[in-house]
């Protein structure tokens, strides 16, 4: 009869299904904890370190990942701990991106109103395809991180990178590649967005469609609404809607995706029996699901407090682990590639983004 532990293992193996690395049962406990353990210390110093500086553009995602990356490189990880850090790295990443459909809701989306947010939708998606495009077709990068820069320069920066790696079934130092970038260029955007429009340089904007334009162009969610309240508070709030309605079409992107791989790989296997039935990825549903409930059921605010508290700390374990199973020597071989392709996508969805909030507000 199976022990409490493998039952454990055996039921959250499920829940991050579709990993290569599944957690097996007979696995060590103490060098699976540790692992688990080692990445919560990265994820915690890094928190702590981004409180002390009080410095709101520094991600702690980024910061947790850097630190996982310098101590596996520096000083090597024990084999015994990978499976804790593998755990990590897939199945508790799946888990962080079902909570964070709890920090939105529906009803906040019509806020910005139909024209707002069909015109964020289609920024959105014409710079999804747009990077996508120069990263696979131009710059020659793997389908795989070519989807990573797609979805972190047109959603929402690490989390959208973390949730699309579960999809296109990404390696460790693709997607480490794919936020080290992303991440850099939002906190560059946030420091010379304000500047640009003080300057007068972006011309035709106002403080109001500053918040549009800082949440449409800017990757991070706490970059986005920092670089709006820089202005104003009604900047910041707009800010903060669009950049939630960006948020939330990582939804319908993540099927998408799921959609597209399953008939690709329905192709490769030239099959020409009944379809098999089509499975996207339990985490998207668990995704959904939270929003709809969050915006359903009202829960106390406190209650609300603590469940984006724990997704944030378990999205930076994650991404510590994910630091902690990346080689260096890998993410030497991709380059500068990533790098221009997200700098490419990321000016190419500034100029969009500022002639979208123009087009709002002139409507307006």
């Amino acid at each position: 009869m199976p022990t409490i532990y493998e039952r454990v293992v055996s039921f959250l193996g499920e829940f991050g299904k579709g990993s290569n690395d599944r957690i097996r049962s007979g696995i060590p406990v103490l060098g699976f904890v540790s692992g688990i353990l080692l990445a919560a210390a990265i994820g915690w110093a890094a928190k702590q370190l981004v409180l002390r500086t009080g410095n709101g553009a520094i991600s702690p995602l980024f910061v947790g990942m850097m630190g996982g990356i310098l101590i596996a490189n520096c000083f090597g990880i024990k084999n015994s701990l990978l499976s804790g850090i593998r755990f990590a790295s897939r199945t508790l990443l799946r888990l962080s991106v079902v909570l964070l459909g709890f920090k939105i809701t529906l009803q906040e989306l019509f806020e910005i109103g139909a024209l707002g947010y069909l015109t964020v939708a289609a920024i959105v998606i014409v710079t999804f395809l747009f990077a996508y495009w120069i990263s696979d077709n131009v710059l020659g990068l793997k389908p795989s991180i070519s989807w990573l820069i797609a979805a972190g320069c047109s959603i929402c920066g690490a989390s959208a990178i973390l949730a699309t790696a579960n999809v296109v079934k990404s390696e460790n130092h693709e997607t480490a590649a794919a936020v080290g970038t992303v991440t850099f260029l939002g906190m560059l955007f946030l420091f010379l967005e304000p500047i640009l429009f003080r300057s007068g340089l972006l011309a035709g904007l106002e403080a109001d469609s500053f918040g549009f334009f800082a949440g449409t162009t800017i990757h991070e969610v706490a970059q986005a609404v920092a670089a709006g309240f820089t202005l104003s508070e009604e900047s910041g709030k707009i800010a903060t809607i669009v950049k939630m309605g960006r948020v939330i079409l990582l939804a319908p992107i993540l099927l998408g995706l799921g959609f597209s791989f399953h008939f690709r790989k329905a192709e490769d296997r030239n099959s020409d029996k009944v379809m098999p039935k089509v499975q996207i990825p339990r985490f998207v549903w668990g995704f959904l699901c939270m929003i709809v409930v969050h915006s359903a059921i009202s829960i106390p605010e406190e209650v609300g407090t603590h469940i984006r508290l724990v997704n944030d700390f378990v999205m930076l374990v994650a991404l510590a682990a994910i630091g902690l199973d990346t080689n260096v020597l890998h993410l030497k071989k991709l380059g500068w590639k990533p790098m221009v392709a997200a700098g490419s996508a990321s000016l190419f969805l500034l100029i969009l983004g500022w002639i979208g909030a123009i087009f709002v507000f002139l409507e307006i």
